[in-house]
């Protein structure tokens, strides 16, 4: 409820006059709400010199900045959304909503409960509410209606572009519609760029879709977000080759992220992209990181350890078997094995 100091001494100042009402006052309250519930009219009488409640709180009136609502009450949306509208007249009312109405948007957004949701309105509740993580799910729901237009499209790429944006999946996706429609959009429209941050998180779940063609150069980008999530696409190029590989291990090193290490692997592993190349990224990234870098290159043994374990020992071809001279007879039972 408090943002600033100048909150802290007006509620202490309300305090000390008996603005806030005492336990009497707030059992009186808790019995009202309970008795005859909490009329819209009420919440819309707030105002930013009333906040966080009025002072006769024994006869109107709710400590809004402190209630939370459930967010799978989703046949609450409309009314919810009608308040939203409603409260603009008051700022910190309006933006205490703005956070009821996202939460509800990215719980629905797992549920396909997106009908309301426009570009407008996500654009305008993530400046308000200043919220960072932001579900995929509602896109694949988006696609399946054919209401994936290019005002969506347009604000994906201005969120990807940004920073302090990160994309997530509530449940992994039924099929790779998801991804390959993304791809296709990236595809045809290569001047949005903020795709690829999006392209990248499916890419590090390892959802599927055909990423192995997909062009994406690290070094072309300003953004250093885009920059990042350019060198995980480019670790599934199907032409991925070990000089290619330690450029990209460059780029990794200069980031000096523990995180985008961590996607790197897990694009690798969740993929199961494991190859000389894949393993030349890993070794090449943890030899030019700093030794003080010890969680980003512990993460890096841990994929090559992952890469070495999937590798074949070669026992079973006559080549290893002669070299290691093992008994005859014994490729025989390792050949049916």
């Amino acid at each position: 409820m408090c943002k600033r100091a100048s909150d802290v001494a007006k509620l202490a100042t309300r305090a000390a006059n008996g603005e806030l009402g005492d336990t009497d006052d707030w059992l009186a309250a808790e019995r009202r709400w309970r008795e005859k519930g909490l009329p819209v009219s009420e919440l819309l009488s707030m105002s930013d010199e009333r906040w966080p409640f009025p002072p006769n709180i024994r006869e109107e009136g709710f400590p809004v900045g402190a209630a939370y609502m459930d967010v799978h009450l989703r046949k609450s949306t409309p009314s919810l959304l009608a308040l939203y509208t409603q409260s603009s007249s008051s700022r910190l009312l309006h933006e205490r909503l703005a956070t009821w109405v996202f939460n509800t948007f990215r719980w629905s957004a797992a549920a396909s409960g997106f009908d309301w949701i426009t570009p407008e309105l996500l654009r305008k509740l993530l400046n308000q509410t200043g919220e960072s993580f932001i579900p995929l799910d509602f896109v694949e729901a988006l696609m399946g209606a054919g209401r994936f237009d290019q005002d969506w499209v347009s604000l994906l790429d201005e969120l990807g572009r940004s920073s302090e944006i990160r994309f997530y999946l509530s449940e992994p996706p039924a099929s790779d519609s998801l991804a390959e429609g993304l791809i296709r959009v990236f595809r045809n429209e290569p001047e949005k760029v903020g795709l690829i941050p999006l392209l990248a998180s499916l890419l590090v779940d390892g959802t599927g879709g055909q990423f192995g063609d997909l062009e994406a150069q690290p070094h072309l980008y300003q953004e250093k977000n885009v920059r990042k999530a350019a060198v995980l696409l480019a670790l599934a190029h199907s032409h991925l080759t070990a000089e290619y590989s330690r450029k990209l291990a460059t780029m990794t090193a200069e980031f000096n992220d523990p995180l985008t290490v961590q996607e790197a692997v897990d694009v690798i592993s969740n993929n199961e992209l494991f190859s000389e190349a894949t393993d030349v990224y890993l070794m090449e990234a943890y030899r030019q990181l700093s030794p003080n870098s010890w969680e980003a290159r512990s993460t890096l043994i841990g994929g090559l350890n992952d890469s070495l374990r999937r590798q074949s020992s070669g026992i079973d071809t006559m080549n290893v078997y002669k070299k290691l001279a093992l008994p005859e007879g014994l490729i025989e039972i390792l050949s049916d094995s």
